[in-house]
């Protein structure tokens, strides 16, 4: 795995223990724990980046 596709990921989870997680983004926000977990990071930024809208 590329060192931009872990800083991405780092500063996505960081930007959403700031602002904290909407009740309909918890899903999401798991989803995409689960993605990362399984090492399928594309997957876990797609869930992550839905977090944010």
């Amino acid at each position: 795995m590329r060192n931009t596709h872990k800083v991405a990921l780092f500063l996505l989870i960081g930007l959403l223990a700031l602002t904290g997680c909407r009740p309909a983004a918890e899903g999401h926000f798991q989803k995409g724990n689960e993605y990362y977990e399984a090492m399928q990071f594309a997957k876990a930024a797609e869930e992550y980046e839905q977090v944010l809208e």
